[in-house]
């Protein structure tokens, strides 16, 4: 495989912050799995954003019909029921109950996937989500990007065309940690550089090929990570992150709260959740108008912040 300077600074990244973490990384009780501030530099960059989400007009325009019962009526409407958060009185026992983060994470994930693509939307149907050859193809094992760090659990990538798909990854993980607004988890960014570098690293698959190794994003240089967190106590948030030259750089937006029905975002999740890939190459992008990707307008991530990973730079000889 061609060398390549930013699948070499993955891979760099992989080793001292995946495998072997070179790091400072909180063991306090009320911090856990914190990134220190210190090892990440806010910085204010315009960053390329290489996703759509679906439009607000297209989900407020389709919205969920019991009437069309999966299952039986109780049943749907049974699952329909949003689960709010009820934690027991002490710190230990939400660590440990139902309510410990994972847990919680789990549950708010599958009803945001419901919520988009499960409960019964008559004009915005499953199959043509899943047909769509511009929407998300669910991946599981042995898929090698699912390879690397704990938390990477779900990956969707995007098709463009029948043999071909874009450099482009959606992770839903779990975290079995709380979050705090401006603080990075360790498992998060290990699930962002997992994501690339297991992006950046497919390789093309061509029975006629001489070179078995060449890889299918041999163009590409940003491998674009849209990230839906669940955290807890039953929070989730979203970044973004893509290389830009030889630097890692993340976008973080707030923390939202799933705790109860009037303040869960399901929408805004759902929106994400059901992105397209910006490129150039996609028809959409010469539609949206104002929106372009080397805007830094970023519309799904309010009160965001940038950061810029530290990290030693490969030598380009």
């Amino acid at each position: 495989m061609p060398r390549n300077i930013v699948r070499e600074q993955l891979d760099h990244l992989w080793d001292v912050i995946v495998q072997n973490p070179e790091i400072n990384i909180s063991t306090e009780p009320d911090h856990l799995n914190d990134i220190a501030s210190a090892e990440l530099n806010a910085v204010n960059i315009i960053l390329p954003f290489f996703f759509c989400p679906l439009p607000a007009q297209v989900l407020a325009d389709n919205p969920i019909d019991l009437s069309c019962y999966r299952n039986s009526q109780q049943e749907d409407e049974q699952e329909l029921k949003f689960p709010e958060f009820n934690p027991p009185p002490d710190k230990i026992g939400s660590r440990i109950s139902l309510c410990c983060p994972e847990s919680t994470g789990i549950v708010v994930s599958r009803y945001v996937n419901n919520w988009a693509l499960g409960f019964s939307r008559p004009g915005l149907g499953v199959e043509r989500m899943i047909n769509d050859s511009d929407y998300m193809r669910h991946l599981s094992m042995p898929n090698p990007l699912l390879l690397g760090a704990d938390g990477a659990q779900t990956y969707g990538n995007f098709p463009r065309g029948p043999n071909a798909v874009f450099p482009h990854s959606t992770v839903c993980p779990t975290q079995n940690f709380f979050a705090r607004d401006r603080i990075i988890l360790y498992s998060e960014l290990a699930t962002i550089i997992a994501a690339m570098r297991n992006g950046a690293k497919q390789p093309k698959v061509d029975p006629n090929a001489e070179d078995t190794q060449e890889a299918l994003f041999k163009e590409s240089e940003e491998f674009p990570v849209l990230i839906l967190s669940y955290v807890g106590p039953q929070h989730a948030r979203l970044l973004y992150a893509c290389m830009d030259r030889r630097q890692l750089v993340i976008r973080l937006s707030r923390l939202y709260s799933f705790e109860r029905t009037d303040t869960a975002s399901l929408d805004l999740f759902a929106r994400v959740l059901l992105n397209r890939p910006l490129t150039e190459w996609n028809p959409a992008w010469k539609s949206l108008g104002n929106f372009s990707p080397y805007s830094n307008s970023l519309v799904c991530f309010p009160k965001h912040i940038s950061f810029l990973l530290h990290s030693h730079p490969i030598s380009p000889a």
